[in-house]
């Protein structure tokens, strides 16, 4: 319903004469809503207005009314599937629940399903038809109406719910949710006792995402974007008007070797067109230098602590006796001035400078066998024995030695 007034009847087609007191009327919209709007058709004796104008009760009144007839989304013919929304992709429309309660489409079992574009939201306007008018001018205890506070609607996304109930405020049309994505699912209330009629108003909000050519990034603002050419460094305005795109973006191509450009200017450019592509670049190249760099360092490092060892290994050499239990008994640092001469694969002639008070030369053998006998030279005395793989010192007596 658009308009309701209820009381005498206006000069018009059917009155021609001024008689007096003609044109008194009240406001009686929001009772009308109850009884007629949201629905298909409607019926109610006139009487049940008496009381709701302000005209002398000798004078007989009449209902002056005026109604929009309002397409609304009715979802397929076919039986409601439970669990299976209906889809709608339509950009605007409106909600009844007059349809839920016929057919229980848009109920909690198969609910409404709007989905829009990527990159657009979606505000939902609720028009009550329970709210007092506030230029209502009779008294609401007439009428037997619903008191109570009922659901009308859920409204879910992916991390919001919205319930709407009855009473979210006074006004007849109030805003009531805008969705942070595209997509949101209603769920009309279908309980028929005292049932009250509403409509939802729901409207796409905003421009879509469109498909721009390769080379270039976008960055979406309240009202619009700005589209930058990563190979040109040219940058393009979009205004967002009535969800449509007003704006033109240039051929964005590349240069011809193909590789990008910059200069110390652009890349101190304003904020909305700063490549942040290349602040990645930098940040993997630094990454990428410290991982190079400390495994350079520890290779180095290895390196010369092997050399080290391998210096001191060939410069302290020793001779070592090792009894039957294992133990170490003695060590002989052998000197560097000695000359040594090879006489076999495991056994060599050590000799010395003769000097005052020295003893004669020594004969060492190495391996797991015994060294050949020699006049300057002994066997290791009994009880002990040879580690493997060690140059053993065998020091001659001031006697030869004597065969049993």
């Amino acid at each position: 319903m658009t308009k309701a007034k209820y009381g005498r009847m206006r000069l018009g087609t059917c009155i021609k004469g001024d008689y007096g007191a003609l044109g008194c009327s009240g406001n009686v919209l929001a009772k009308v809503d109850r009884k007629c709007s949201g629905r298909q058709t409607c019926e109610f004796p006139v009487a049940e207005l008496a009381g709701s104008q302000p005209c002398p009760s000798d004078l007989t009144p009449y209902l002056e009314a005026g109604y929009r007839c309002q397409k609304v989304v009715t979802g397929p013919r076919n039986v409601c599937v439970a669990g299976m929304p209906v889809q709608i992709t339509s950009q605007r429309g409106y909600i009844a629940n007059d349809v839920t309660i016929a057919r229980n489409i848009g109920s909690p079992m198969c609910p409404w399903q709007i989905r829009v574009k990527p990159g657009q939201t979606i505000n939902f306007t609720l028009i009550d038809f329970s709210t007092l008018h506030p230029t209502d001018d009779y008294d609401d205890d007439s009428w037997s109406g619903p008191k109570l506070r009922y659901k009308y609607a859920v409204l879910r996304e992916q991390t919001h719910v919205r319930t709407v109930t009855q009473f979210e405020g006074i006004d007849r049309e109030k805003h009531i949710y805008t969705s942070t994505t595209n997509s949101v699912t209603v769920e009309i209330a279908s309980k028929k006792p005292n049932v009250v009629y509403f409509l939802i108003k729901y409207q796409a909000v905003g421009c879509a995402t469109t498909d721009l050519p390769a080379g270039v990034w976008v960055r979406r603002q309240a009202t619009g974007a700005v589209v930058r050419c990563n190979a040109t460094g040219e940058v393009w305005h979009l205004t967002c008007v009535d969800n449509r795109w007003i704006g033109q973006v240039g051929n964005c191509s590349h240069p011809s070797d193909g590789v990008q450009q910059w200069n110390f200017k652009q890349l101190l450019d304003e904020s909305d067109s700063f490549p942040f592509g290349i602040l990645a670049v930098v940040a993997i190249g630094v990454a990428l230098g410290i991982l190079l760099g400390g495994v350079a360092l520890i290779f180095a490092y290895r390196c010369l602590r092997t050399r080290y060892t391998h210096d001191t290994n060939a410069r302290y050499k020793r001779d070592t006796w090792i009894n039957e239990e294992g133990k170490l008994m003695s060590t002989y640092d052998r000197p560097t001035s000695d000359m040594r001469m090879e006489v076999q694969r495991d056994v060599m002639l050590v000799g010395k400078t003769p000097e005052m008070g020295t003893s004669p030369p020594c004969m060492t053998g190495g391996g797991d066998h015994e060294p050949p006998y020699s006049e300057y030279g002994v066997l290791p005395p009994s009880g002990y024995r040879q580690a493997k793989g060690a140059v053993h010192l065998y020091e001659s007596p001031q006697f030869r030695r004597k065969d049993n």
